[in-house]
């Protein structure tokens, strides 16, 4: 049961039960009926035990109350509130479970959590939890955490929704927001996400008048696809920040290939956000920057800032903060320098970061802002505002917010300081300009509001189709790959895999393969040497490493000793290797760059494709990106944009740049052919080397399914 009418029941309940309502102090269930005292619908008390709660007729189960409730709120143990769920039988929407003990909790509550689910889905009845907080809500005065009022502040209501799969980070996120005088429309908890989860939150949000910005909090997705459209959907139409933790050590490490050994989970979300437009952020501190910012401001149109402050040492470290995060701190414009030191005294440094020293005054303060903000020079001013100066009074907030109705853009102050400064600093945010307490913060702030993805690039992102490969292609591979499993194996050998990259239009170098020795020097004879001799092994999956190929070859007379050399290194690197041929091929030219391009399926996102430089290296250097298959050539050469390696595919220090449009199509055929053709685990091509003119695929691996 999906869709948005499903939902209702959750965001927008006529009625509520709380199922193990007691007037007990200390009790969860106890918290959560004194919290529904805001909920302005039907509120029912459920408890066999009890004729009466907090004033309120006590029903013995959910049948009883004798009408269907829109939601439920299981706040009783796990196995009871299983079975209060199917006693229910078609009385109750939708259901929130706040307790724990299920599938968190070992064997037992797994079962629990299936049987949950189990009888949701019988009755058509959506889930939010197990093991969660629930529903914060102000548009419809829902309120299931249970935790006390007066240990955690509510905020009123705003434009910010939280999806968060912590219910200890939603509710300190709501007693932060509640502190700063900020507001939010919903927050949803939801635990171990039986069924309602971040994708099915997003869709509704997405469409939600009272929302205006989501913030999520994600430790992981289930399916990866579904949350990458839902996002994708509600970026395009507001901005969406998130924070996933567990990024360290949750790697998915497929030791078959390099490609595994880089490709941890954690790269696969950055793909994910990027593709959706979600502005992904570092941590919680992070993202309640994002959260204030953009409670006051619209996402500004571009990345320029201008900095302004009577302290110059304040105003260069809040340049640098921006910087750091790669916003563009820009020279003053020579028509805005002009017309301000016209206006100022000589001893102001009209810059960026412009510094108006301890002698400036409320009026002088306004017309700075004013002046970087008229015109299209700046998109974002941050005012670093000290309030030691003896001329700065209770009137600036008022003359700075006025500056900023007029130009429509984001004005964020930075002001460090004690009790005098956060009085004065109140000013501003009553005005509706946000105040930071250091300057790496108003810098977050900042790169938040310039860093919100337009809504066309969110929707284009989504909705991207890359051009399928030619089906001759698909279908050559189709037949190595049908040929290999017939024989039961699960790794093509290096000539297989080599003419599947070829099917796909990428050239390999010329090559023979012979099975038996004695015929090398013959069999090569059309090669041109120098040439390099490998044994062929689905056994062996990196070849230097035990010796299982010679370089520099001279000619047909030296490949039986180079044979003879590998076959003795075998023996003690890889004894039980199985050898299905030799290849012999002409050696790569030299002066190219070394990359790696590499595809796999994800158990959670699906394809993927990455490319990475440093070829053999990779793991080393580590210098990769990732992106959800397929793609096309324009996203790939983003791709390859994005590698720190980039300078030297595009000419560095006076060398030839590389074939780029080679390297690039190279990429989406490799994302093309693991997202159409089924079967395929990894595939690989490492090294992939770029040269002036094209590339060349001189190794490559194929694991299927």
């Amino acid at each position: 049961m999906d869709g948005r009418e499903s939902l209702l029941p959750i965001f927008a309940p006529r009625s509520v039960a709380v199922v193990g309502a007691t007037d007990r102090a200390g009790k969860l269930s106890q918290v959560v009926m004194a919290n529904m005292g805001g909920f302005g619908g039907e509120l029912y008390a459920v408890n066999p035990a009890h004729e009466s709660v907090a004033g309120r007729r006590c029903y013995p189960s959910l049948a009883a109350i004798g009408v269907s409730v829109d939601l439920a709120v299981l706040a009783v143990p796990a196995a009871a509130a299983v079975r209060a769920l199917d006693e229910a039988r078609g009385c109750v929407r939708a259901a929130v479970v706040v307790s724990g003990g299920f599938g968190e909790a070992g064997r037992e509550g797994r079962e629990l959590e299936a049987r949950l689910v189990e009888i949701a889905r019988r009755d058509g009845v959506r889930l939010v939890g197990p093991n969660c907080l629930g529903i914060y809500d102000t548009l419809s005065g829902v309120d299931t955490f249970f935790i006390p009022r007066e240990r955690s502040a509510r905020p009123g209501r705003g434009p910010l929704s939280i999806l968060s799969q912590s219910g200890s980070f939603a509710v300190t996120a709501m007693d932060l927001l509640a502190y700063e005088g900020l507001g939010v429309a919903r927050v949803v908890s939801y635990g171990n996400k039986s069924d309602v989860g971040e994708a099915d939150c997003l869709d509704f949000l997405a469409d939600d008048e009272a929302t205006s910005v989501v913030a999520l909090y994600i430790e992981g997705v289930d399916d990866g696809r579904r949350f990458v459209e839902a996002a994708a959907r509600c970026a395009a139409r507001k901005p969406v920040m998130a924070v996933k933790v567990g990024r360290e050590g949750a790697g998915v490490k497929a030791a078959l290939s390099h490609t595994g050994a880089v490709a941890g989970r954690y790269e696969l979300y950055r793909a994910a956000f990027r593709e959706a437009g979600v502005i992904e952020l570092g941590g919680f501190e992070e993202l309640m920057d994002g959260c204030k910012a953009l409670s006051f401001f619209s996402p500004a149109r571009g990345r320029r800032c201008a900095v302004i402050t009577d302290g110059g040492g304040m105003g260069v470290n809040t340049a640098d903060a921006l910087s750091a995060l790669g916003l563009d701190v820009a020279e003053l414009p020579g028509e805005v320098k002009r017309r301000l030191e016209e206006r100022f005294p000589s001893y102001f440094a009209v810059s960026n970061p412009m510094d108006l020293t301890g002698s400036v005054t409320d009026r002088w303060f306004a017309d700075a802002v004013e002046a970087v903000l008229d015109g299209d020079f700046y998109d974002v001013a941050v005012v670093a505002a000290l309030w030691g100066p003896p001329r700065l009074g209770a009137g600036l907030a008022d003359l700075v917010a006025e500056a900023a109705g007029r130009s429509g853009k984001p004005v964020l102050v930075c002001s460090p300081g004690g009790e005098y400064t956060r009085r004065m600093n109140r000013r501003f945010e009553s005005r509706g300009i946000p105040v930071f307490p250091t300057p790496e913060a108003a810098a977050r702030a900042a790169a938040v509001l310039c860093g919100v993805p337009s809504a066309g690039a969110a929707a284009a992102s989504s909705a991207k189709a890359a051009a399928a490969l030619p089906e001759r292609a698909v279908s050559h591979a189709r037949r190595i790959v049908g040929a290999a499993r017939a024989v039961g194996r699960r790794v093509l050998t290096e000539p297989e895999a080599k003419e599947i990259v070829g099917a796909l239009d990428i050239a390999v170098p010329r090559s023979v393969v012979v099975e038996d020795a004695g015929v090398l020097a013959e069999a090569a004879r059309a090669l041109t040497p120098p040439l390099v001799l490998k044994a062929v092994s689905t056994d062996i999956v990196h070849k230097s490493d035990v010796g299982a190929l010679r370089l520099g070859i001279d000619g047909p007379e030296g490949l039986e000793r180079a044979w003879a050399e590998i076959a003795s290194r075998l023996a003690g690197t890889a004894p039980g290797a199985r050898i299905e041929g030799l290849l012999v091929e002409e050696t790569a030219p030299s002066g190219g760059v070394e990359l790696i391009v590499g595809a796999f399926v994800d158990g959670q996102f699906g394809p993927a494709v990455m490319v990475g430089t440093g070829g053999v290296a990779v793991e080393l250097f580590k210098d990769v990106t990732f992106r959800l298959a397929p793609v096309d050539e324009d996203e790939a050469l983003a791709m390859v944009a994005e590698l720190r390696g980039y300078a030297l595919l595009a000419g560095y220090r006076g060398l030839p740049p590389r074939d780029l449009h080679a390297l690039a199509a190279s990429v989406a055929a490799v994302s093309r052919l693991i997202s159409q053709l089924g079967g395929l685990r990894e595939m690989e091509i490492n090294p992939l080397i770029a040269y002036e003119r094209g590339v060349l695929a001189v190794d490559a691996r194929v694991v299927l399914t």
